[in-house]
Protein backbone atom coordinates (compact mmCIF):
# COMPACT_ATOMS: atom_id res chain seq x y z
CA UNK A 1 0.00 0.00 0.00
CA UNK A 2 1.17 3.41 -0.70
CA UNK A 3 1.48 6.70 1.42
CA UNK A 4 -1.61 8.64 2.22
CA UNK A 5 -1.76 11.20 -0.39
CA UNK A 6 -2.64 14.82 0.98
CA UNK A 7 -6.28 15.68 1.75
CA UNK A 8 -7.20 12.01 0.50
CA UNK A 9 -9.90 11.01 3.34
CA UNK A 10 -10.81 14.83 4.45
CA UNK A 11 -14.23 15.83 5.13
CA UNK A 12 -15.71 11.96 5.13
CA UNK A 13 -18.14 11.59 7.73
CA UNK A 14 -18.38 8.27 7.29
CA UNK A 15 -15.00 7.27 8.26
CA UNK A 16 -15.01 5.73 12.11
CA UNK A 17 -12.54 3.49 12.24
CA UNK A 18 -9.15 3.61 10.16
CA UNK A 19 -6.49 0.45 9.67
CA UNK A 20 -3.11 1.67 7.92
CA UNK A 21 -1.86 -1.81 6.44
CA UNK A 22 1.47 -2.44 7.31
CA UNK A 23 3.97 -0.70 4.62
CA UNK A 24 2.80 2.87 5.06
CA UNK A 25 5.50 5.11 5.89
CA UNK A 26 3.70 8.79 6.10
CA UNK A 27 0.44 10.63 5.92
CA UNK A 28 -0.47 13.49 4.02
CA UNK A 29 -1.51 16.57 4.89
CA UNK A 30 -4.89 16.90 5.63
CA UNK A 31 -5.19 13.38 5.23
CA UNK A 32 -8.12 13.07 7.69
CA UNK A 33 -9.59 16.71 8.09
CA UNK A 34 -12.55 17.03 10.32
CA UNK A 35 -13.22 13.67 9.62
CA UNK A 36 -15.63 14.40 12.72
CA UNK A 37 -17.18 10.80 13.27
CA UNK A 38 -13.42 9.35 13.16
CA UNK A 39 -12.90 7.52 16.63
CA UNK A 40 -10.01 5.03 16.13
CA UNK A 41 -6.61 4.95 14.62
CA UNK A 42 -4.82 1.82 14.14
CA UNK A 43 -1.38 3.23 13.60
CA UNK A 44 1.29 0.68 11.39
CA UNK A 45 4.39 -0.06 12.81
CA UNK A 46 6.21 1.06 9.76
CA UNK A 47 4.83 4.57 10.10
CA UNK A 48 7.29 7.46 10.22
CA UNK A 49 6.11 10.75 9.55
CA UNK A 50 2.26 12.15 10.06
CA UNK A 51 1.82 15.53 8.00
CA UNK A 52 0.50 19.05 9.01
CA UNK A 53 -3.32 19.26 9.85
CA UNK A 54 -3.32 15.36 9.43
CA UNK A 55 -6.07 14.58 12.07
CA UNK A 56 -7.45 18.39 12.54
CA UNK A 57 -10.62 18.47 13.80
CA UNK A 58 -11.44 14.79 14.26
CA UNK A 59 -12.78 15.47 17.99
CA UNK A 60 -14.17 11.64 18.46
CA UNK A 61 -10.39 10.29 18.76
CA UNK A 62 -10.05 9.61 22.73
CA UNK A 63 -6.97 7.35 22.46
CA UNK A 64 -4.13 6.98 20.16
CA UNK A 65 -0.68 5.34 20.65
CA UNK A 66 2.13 6.04 17.99
CA UNK A 67 4.29 3.45 16.77
CA UNK A 68 7.87 2.93 17.27
CA UNK A 69 9.28 4.31 14.03
CA UNK A 70 7.09 7.71 14.38
CA UNK A 71 10.43 10.53 13.80
CA UNK A 72 7.99 13.19 12.75
CA UNK A 73 4.50 14.57 13.85
CA UNK A 74 3.47 17.98 11.56
CA UNK A 75 2.02 20.99 12.74
CA UNK A 76 -1.48 21.35 13.77
CA UNK A 77 -1.61 17.43 13.29
CA UNK A 78 -4.17 16.71 15.99
CA UNK A 79 -5.18 20.64 16.77
CA UNK A 80 -9.15 20.43 17.62
CA UNK A 81 -8.83 17.42 18.63
CA UNK A 82 -11.55 18.11 21.63
CA UNK A 83 -12.06 14.43 22.58
CA UNK A 84 -8.69 13.27 23.18
CA UNK A 85 -7.47 12.24 26.45
CA UNK A 86 -4.44 10.46 26.28
CA UNK A 87 -1.74 10.01 23.39
CA UNK A 88 1.67 7.96 23.66
CA UNK A 89 4.48 9.24 21.68
CA UNK A 90 6.70 6.81 20.77
CA UNK A 91 10.64 7.02 21.81
CA UNK A 92 12.74 7.20 19.01
CA UNK A 93 10.56 10.41 17.85
CA UNK A 94 12.61 13.51 17.21
CA UNK A 95 10.76 16.27 16.32
CA UNK A 96 6.81 18.18 16.97
CA UNK A 97 5.46 20.56 14.77
CA UNK A 98 3.68 24.31 15.43
CA UNK A 99 0.20 23.48 16.99
CA UNK A 100 0.55 20.12 17.20
CA UNK A 101 -1.79 18.92 19.92
CA UNK A 102 -3.41 22.84 19.99
CA UNK A 103 -6.75 22.75 21.13
CA UNK A 104 -7.10 18.88 23.07
CA UNK A 105 -8.66 20.52 25.68
CA UNK A 106 -9.24 16.63 27.53
CA UNK A 107 -5.82 15.91 27.45
CA UNK A 108 -4.47 15.50 30.89
CA UNK A 109 -0.58 14.39 30.43
CA UNK A 110 2.16 13.63 28.58
CA UNK A 111 5.41 12.68 28.06
CA UNK A 112 7.44 14.34 25.43
CA UNK A 113 10.21 11.42 24.58
CA UNK A 114 14.37 11.99 25.50
CA UNK A 115 15.04 11.77 21.42
CA UNK A 116 12.85 14.90 20.94
CA UNK A 117 15.22 17.67 19.76
CA UNK A 118 12.73 19.82 17.97
CA UNK A 119 9.10 21.01 19.39
CA UNK A 120 7.22 23.97 17.85
CA UNK A 121 5.35 26.86 19.16
CA UNK A 122 1.92 26.21 21.03
CA UNK A 123 1.75 22.87 20.69
CA UNK A 124 -0.52 22.67 23.94
CA UNK A 125 -2.42 26.05 23.64
CA UNK A 126 -5.95 25.56 24.75
CA UNK A 127 -5.37 22.23 26.42
CA UNK A 128 -7.25 23.34 29.05
CA UNK A 129 -7.39 19.55 31.16
CA UNK A 130 -3.59 19.22 30.71
CA UNK A 131 -1.76 18.99 34.57
CA UNK A 132 1.55 17.68 33.87
CA UNK A 133 3.75 17.64 30.55
CA UNK A 134 6.92 15.33 31.17
CA UNK A 135 10.29 16.14 29.31
CA UNK A 136 14.10 15.64 29.41
CA UNK A 137 15.98 17.81 31.57
CA UNK A 138 18.46 20.26 29.38
CA UNK A 139 16.06 20.06 26.54
CA UNK A 140 16.29 23.74 25.35
CA UNK A 141 12.31 23.94 24.26
CA UNK A 142 10.73 23.91 27.48
CA UNK A 143 9.49 27.43 27.20
CA UNK A 144 7.49 26.12 23.76
CA UNK A 145 5.86 23.60 26.35
CA UNK A 146 4.29 26.21 28.65
CA UNK A 147 3.16 28.28 25.71
CA UNK A 148 -1.38 28.44 26.07
CA UNK A 149 -1.72 26.27 28.85
CA UNK A 150 -1.37 25.98 32.71
CA UNK A 151 0.16 22.71 32.91
CA UNK A 152 3.21 21.57 35.57
CA UNK A 153 6.58 20.47 33.75
CA UNK A 154 8.49 17.91 35.19
CA UNK A 155 11.93 17.01 33.94
CA UNK A 156 13.09 13.92 33.76
CA UNK A 157 17.23 13.16 33.15
CA UNK A 158 18.00 10.98 30.03
CA UNK A 159 19.57 7.80 30.44
CA UNK A 160 23.47 7.25 30.88
CA UNK A 161 25.36 6.23 27.68
CA UNK A 162 25.78 2.84 29.14
CA UNK A 163 22.64 2.03 30.14
CA UNK A 164 20.51 -0.48 27.44
CA UNK A 165 17.39 -2.34 26.98
CA UNK A 166 15.36 -4.85 24.88
CA UNK A 167 12.68 -6.92 24.72
CA UNK A 168 12.81 -11.04 23.71
CA UNK A 169 9.06 -12.57 23.65
CA UNK A 170 8.02 -11.42 27.31
CA UNK A 171 11.07 -10.63 28.85
CA UNK A 172 12.56 -7.26 29.41
CA UNK A 173 16.59 -7.15 29.89
CA UNK A 174 17.89 -4.39 31.30
CA UNK A 175 22.36 -3.31 31.39
CA UNK A 176 23.19 -0.56 33.39
CA UNK A 177 20.67 -0.84 36.73
CA UNK A 178 21.98 2.38 38.30
CA UNK A 179 20.54 4.30 35.45
CA UNK A 180 16.86 2.77 36.48
CA UNK A 181 16.69 5.29 38.98
CA UNK A 182 16.08 7.86 36.23
CA UNK A 183 13.19 6.59 35.77
CA UNK A 184 10.81 8.27 38.77
CA UNK A 185 7.86 7.88 36.57
CA UNK A 186 7.23 4.28 34.63
CA UNK A 187 5.91 6.47 32.22
CA UNK A 188 9.44 7.58 31.79
CA UNK A 189 10.86 4.64 31.20
CA UNK A 190 11.32 4.11 27.42
CA UNK A 191 9.73 0.25 27.70
CA UNK A 192 6.73 1.81 28.97
CA UNK A 193 4.79 1.56 25.67
CA UNK A 194 5.23 -2.49 25.59
CA UNK A 195 4.73 -2.43 29.27
CA UNK A 196 1.24 -4.88 28.87
CA UNK A 197 3.57 -7.59 27.41
CA UNK A 198 6.37 -8.13 29.88
CA UNK A 199 6.01 -10.82 32.10
CA UNK A 200 9.49 -11.30 33.34
CA UNK A 201 12.21 -9.09 33.89
CA UNK A 202 16.23 -9.56 34.19
CA UNK A 203 18.21 -6.73 35.59
CA UNK A 204 22.28 -6.71 34.85
CA UNK A 205 24.36 -4.24 36.46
Amino acid sequence: MSDIADFEFSFRNDLRTVDLSDGVTAIGVSAYLFCENLSAVNFPASLKVIGKSAFCGCWQLKEISLPAKLVEIGADAFINCSGLRKITLPNGLQKIGDGAFKGCEKLQEIKIPAAVVEVGKDIFAGCESLKKIYYRAGSDFAENLRGGNHAELVAFDAPKENFSWQIDGDTLRIVGADAIKNFFCDENAPWFDKRESIRKIIIES
